[in-house]
């Protein structure tokens, strides 16, 4: 089924009602197990969009303590709506328009130390034309991965930032108290719509925080990565961009892997995120490291 909103036909997409398939297994590190998985998006070069929503389950036994997602194709087409933890799964989504047919992909970073892991989440009521944000807190344990989930509406919806911050929680200036996510829901989309804001906290764990990113670009395309520590693995992280959260988008935010013997994408965190204004902002990327 399609609609079309201010000149623009919009694919109707919804996420998957049935249980989805595991993911394909990329490797093991650090006692995490790193999953995969991709659907279709449609060829829209005809001026329509299409969205998809795709999970990427971790294996029996485990929960995700982190994820990414990407959408293939030009990156000014390409846009992340979602990623964020959903049950045993990391749950992704994405659309392009006026573009080849491209892939929307869910990486799960999954754990079986299902004790030390829990989702602290936070619902907002978004209307078109208006971005939302939140630092959803995680307390007295770490923040390591987090983002947004809007219940509807894939076309309606790109990412801005995703990333940990410094919520005031304690003495220090750590960027684990809290995960800060930021989306924007497209003008013409009514009526508002709830987003879930979630956090993946961690007890117990030491986390190394790495960052890296770009200072008042003005490139359409940036494409900073940071790297973990030595001995370290990732297990989220995301892009933090400064300005209005309508003014850029993200076309990816997932682990990296830097070419190593293991082959897994353990050591470090990349991102894409898009400027057609070319309005001077920050582009920063994190990466949360066990």
């Amino acid at each position: 089924m399609t609609s079309k909103v201010g000149g623009v036909v919009l694919a109707a997409s919804l996420a998957l009602a049935a249980a989805p398939a595991h993911a394909a297994e990329l490797g093991h590190a650090g006692g995490f197990t790193y999953v995969k998985k991709s659907k279709i998006l449609g060829d829209t070069t005809s001026g329509t969009t299409s969205g998809e929503g795709v999970e990427a389950k971790c294996p029996d036994g485990s929960v995700p303590a982190g994820g990414g997602t990407s959408v293939s194709g030009d990156p000014l087409a390409s846009y992340v709506s979602a990623s964020a933890p959903k049950q045993r799964s990391w749950f992704s989504s994405g659309w392009h328009f006026d573009t080849e047919s491209g892939k929307a992909t869910a990486w799960g970073i999954c754990t079986k130390k299902k004790s030390k892991v829990r989702v602290s989440s936070e619902s907002l009521n978004i209307a078109g034309g208006v971005s939302g944000s939140f630092a959803t807190p995680c307390g007295q344990d770490a923040a390591v991965s987090g983002g947004v989930r809007p219940q509807v509406g894939i076309e309606e919806w790109w990412l801005n930032t995703s990333s940990p911050v410094d919520g005031g929680a304690d003495a220090d200036e750590k960027p684990d108290d809290s995960w800060l996510s930021i989306t924007w829901h497209r003008p013409g989309f009514f009526p508002p719509q709830d987003v879930s804001f979630d956090a993946v906290c961690m007890k117990d764990t030491k986390v190394a925080y790495k960052v890296a990113g770009i200072a008042f670009s003005t490139q359409q395309i940036n494409k900073p990565k940071v790297h973990c520590p030595k001995r370290k693995n990732v297990v989220g992280g995301g892009p933090s961009v400064s300005g209005p959260a309508s003014q850029s988008h993200v076309a990816k935010t997932a682990p990296l892997d830097d070419g190593d013997k293991n082959k897994v994408p353990d050591d470090g965190w990349q991102i894409t995120v898009v400027n057609p204004s070319m309005a001077e902002m920050d582009v920063v990327v994190y990466a949360a490291c066990v």
